[in-house]
């Protein structure tokens, strides 16, 4: 048996997905810009719905489309309750810098 291997091209698209970490740190920094944000591609998980909840609770607009979430940043407010970040340490982490920036009380 003869075999012919010849050089070829590579074509086509492939979509790499999106990850929770990236989605997360992509949020809070939409919320910590001045105006509008788009993300394009998040991922939705536990975490990022976390952060998503937490960051609506302290004044950021985030509006989730089906394939991107727009959100209005730059105009943090002083909670109304308690902030949950749920099973999200990266959410945790990020919250507490920027609750250090949100003029109110905190026990």
């Amino acid at each position: 048996m003869k075999a012919s291997i010849s050089k070829s091209e590579i074509c086509g698209k492939a979509a790499a997905p999106s990850s929770k970490s990236y989605t997360i740190r992509g949020l809070i920094c939409a919320a910590l810009a001045d105006g509008k944000s788009e993300i394009i591609s998040p991922l939705a998980s536990d975490d990022t719905k976390a952060a998503i909840n937490v960051l609506k609770k302290v004044g950021v607009n985030i509006r989730q489309q089906k394939s991107s979430w727009k959100v209005d940043g730059g105009n943090f407010k002083a909670p109304a309750a308690d902030l949950f970040c749920g099973d999200s340490a990266a959410t945790l982490r990020f919250m507490i810098a920027i609750g250090a920036t949100i003029p109110a009380s905190a026990t």
